[in-house]
């Protein structure tokens, strides 16, 4: 299974600063890094990110680097850069409050047309289809 850490990572950097390289408001990075996720599960043909071992969680990330810089020119931060510090010193129950606080800001909407910008483009940028799951 991947680690803790790795999860951290996922979750508290590499997903919230793709949203940053995007362009993506701060008040909507809870929203679309659940698209995200969802996008990488299926681009990468996966059940869940957690069930890997760490080794193929690590090429998994390593991917999604090599990805995003080559295609949008984003270059996204490694495990051990300075802002990983922060993320490892935070006690698991501040963080996972801080996640579902975040979570809890966001209020069920009807998809705008910028959500659905946004689903078409993640789409597009990942060669698939749509993303499974309920966005609305």
């Amino acid at each position: 299974m991947a680690s803790v850490k790795q999860l951290r990572y996922y979750w508290g950097v590499l997903l919230p600063a793709l949203c940053e390289g995007l362009g993506v408001p701060k008040d909507r990075h809870v929203e679309i890094t659940e698209t995200l996720h969802k996008a990488f599960k299926e681009y990468f043909s996966l059940k869940s990110i957690s069930s890997l071992n760490i080794h193929k969680t690590e090429i998994v990330f390593s991917r999604i680097r090599m990805l995003m810089a080559r295609e949008r020119g984003i270059l996204l931060p490694l495990p051990n850069d300075p802002q990983m510090k922060i993320l490892e010193a935070m006690p698991m129950e501040m963080f996972l409050k801080l996640y579902q606080e975040d979570d809890k800001k966001q209020q069920p909407q009807k998809r705008s047309e910028n959500q659905t910008e946004i689903r078409d483009f993640v789409c597009a940028m990942y060669g698939i289809q749509s993303i499974p799951g309920k966005m609305e």
